[in-house]
C-alpha cells in the first residue's frame, strides 16, 4: 500500500467516524428535546385532589383541589356518598373550569334532602366516606381519570387526642389570652402615635362610608316630575 492509499483509507475512517458521531449527537438532541417537553407538559397537567377538612372546630366537609399546576376543563363525573361501604345516594357533577389552587368543598349530607353532618367524629363513627370519580381534560385536551376517598377516621382521631392533651382549665386560659389581644389591638398605636386600625374596624368604617355616600345620593336625587295625565 503507497502514501495515497494510506491516506484515502484514513480519510475514509474519518469520514465514517464523523457521520456516526453527528448521528448520536442527533439521536440524543431528538430524545433530549423529546424528554424535555414530556416533562414540560407533565408538570403543566392538572390534578384533582379529594380531601377531607374540618371547617371550623368539628365541622366536617369534603374538599376537591386542584393541586396541579394546569387548568382542568370539562370536569364530569360522579360523587357518591357510602356509610359502612353501602352507597347512600350519587349524583353527576359538572364543573366547566377549576384554575391551579382553587377547590370546591362538599358538604355531607346522608341524602340529598337531609340537613350535613356537623360533627366529625359521628361521621367518622358511621363510616361514612365521600367518594368521586371524575373525568377531565387539560389544555392539551388530554383526558384524565381521578378517583378519590375521603375519610374522617383519622381526623377524629386526631381531635379525640388533642381535646384529651388539653387540661379542663386550657379553654379558659386560650379565651382570656385572646381577649387580651383583641383588647390590645384595639388601643395599639404606631411609631407616629397613630392608632392601628384592625380589619374588622376598617370593614365597618368602610360600611358606614358607604351607607354615607348611599345616603348622599338619595337626598340629592331630583325630585321626580309629577305625572301628567294623558
Amino acid at each position: 500500500m503507497n502514501d495515497a492509499s494510506a491516506v484515502a483509507v484514513v480519510t475514509a475512517g474519518a469520514t465514517v467516524a464523523l457521520a456516526l458521531l453527528t448521528l448520536a449527537y442527533t439521536i440524543s438532541t431528538v430524545l433530549l428535546f423529546i424528554e424535555s417537553r414530556s416533562a414540560r407538559l407533565e408538570a403543566s397537567r392538572p390534578v384533582l385532589h379529594l380531601s377531607p377538612q374540618v371547617l371550623g372546630v368539628n365541622h366536617p366537609i369534603a374538599r376537591i383541589t386542584n393541586v396541579g399546576r394546569g387548568y382542568a376543563r370539562n370536569i364530569r363525573g360522579d360523587l357518591f356518598m357510602t356509610v359502612a361501604d353501602h352507597e347512600v345516594w350519587r349524583y353527576t357533577w359538572h364543573m366547566d373550569l377549576m384554575a391551579p389552587g382553587d377547590y370546591h368543598d362538599f358538604m355531607l349530607q346522608a341524602s340529598p334532602d337531609s340537613e350535613p353532618s356537623r360533627n366529625v367524629r359521628d361521621v367518622a363513627a358511621e363510616e361514612r366516606r365521600f367518594h368521586m370519580d371524575l373525568r377531565f381534560v387539560d389544555a392539551q385536551l388530554r383526558t384524565t381519570h381521578a378517583i378519590g376517598v375521603a375519610d374522617w377516621k383519622d381526623i377524629a382521631d386526631h381531635l379525640f387526642g388533642a381535646q384529651m392533651l388539653l387540661k379542663p382549665d386550657r379553654l379558659h386560659d386560650m379565651e382570656r389570652h385572646l381577649k387580651e389581644i383583641a383588647d390590645a389591638m384595639h388601643s395599639a398605636r404606631d411609631s407616629d402615635g397613630l392608632k392601628i386600625i384592625t380589619y374588622r374596624e376598617q370593614q365597618k368604617r368602610d360600611e358606614e362610608r358607604l351607607a354615607w355616600i348611599r345616603q348622599q345620593a338619595e337626598e340629592q336625587k331630583p325630585p321626580e316630575p309629577p305625572a301628567t295625565e294623558g
